[in-house]
């Protein structure tokens, strides 16, 4: 769709580092963090205004994470994406 976000995470499953691609078509203030299965905010990965068509590439250390199942989410105005990623060390 012409309004839509996109946002990918590699590799899943994780071990010690994941690589988060995400990009918005809309201009307006985004963010994309990492929460563990009960909800709770692990990792704020990026956050602030985006240009319509901007694209952004964040490496995240994820060395320290136990195993278990992960939400990645991006939040772009009133858009949002999530992907269920696996961590195992």
């Amino acid at each position: 769709p012409e309004n839509s976000i996109h946002l990918s995470a590699f590799p899943n499953p994780f071990s010690t580092q994941i690589n988060i691609r995400f990009k918005a078509t809309i201009t307006g203030h985004a963010r994309v963090e990492l929460f563990d299965v009960r909800g709770r905010k692990i990792n704020s990965v990026f956050e602030g205004n985006m240009t319509a068509g901007e694209q952004h590439e964040k490496e995240l250390d994820s060395s320290m994470l136990p195993d278990g199942v992960y939400i990645l989410q991006f939040v772009n105005g009133k858009y949002s994406a999530r992907l269920m990623l696996i961590g195992t060390q």
